[in-house]
């Protein structure tokens, strides 16, 4: 199950991860659409998997990019009762 704590250091990594598209926009001021990752964390913190489940960028490296910050964190908090998969949805938009 997915903690309080496992939930806000998702949320923390998705604002990191916008980084991916924010330079992306230097390129295509015009792009946006929807990313969704699957992230695996393991029982101990550790991520043991981020992918791109779906993604609707015209720039696919965008949404690679922004699997490989989730694969490049470190630990998060242990999740409750072991291992846990998610999928996060991410909407890029102009701002």
């Amino acid at each position: 199950t997915i903690t309080a704590e496992l939930e806000n250091a998702l949320a923390l990594r998705v604002k990191q991860a916008r980084r991916c598209y924010d330079q992306a926009l230097a390129q295509d001021p015009t792009l946006q659409g929807r990313v969704e990752l699957n992230v695996k964390v393991a029982s101990n913190g550790q991520v043991c998997g981020a992918s791109v489940a779906s993604n609707d960028l015209s720039d696919s490296s965008v949404a690679n990019c922004m699997a490989g910050v989730f694969r490049q964190s470190l630990h998060f908090p242990t999740p409750k009762g072991g291992c846990v998969e998610t999928k996060i949805p991410i909407a890029l938009k102009v701002r």
